[in-house]
């Protein structure tokens, strides 16, 4: 049998914003929102209690959207 390695139609991406409560709400296509909400709260210096991830369905991932992966980008 062949090696195969699962590939994501969809990007890895988030959209955060801030909503009526203070918290920092992030949409990202990830299979373990507790997870994201784990490591990026220290990260930003918040509480868990301010974060809240929201995983919208994302179908049959198989591994590949376990991972938090931080890319920068500067756009001036």
């Amino acid at each position: 049998m062949h090696q195969v390695q699962q590939a994501a139609i969809e990007p890895h991406a988030c959209i955060t914003y801030w909503d009526e409560d203070d918290r920092l709400v992030v949409r990202t296509s990830t299979q373990v929102p507790f997870h994201v909400r784990r490591i990026i709260a220290p990260l930003l210096g918040l509480p868990l209690r301010r974060i809240q991830v929201i995983k919208p369905r994302i179908g049959g991932g198989f591994g590949g959207k376990q991972e938090v992966l931080l890319r920068t980008s500067a756009h001036i």
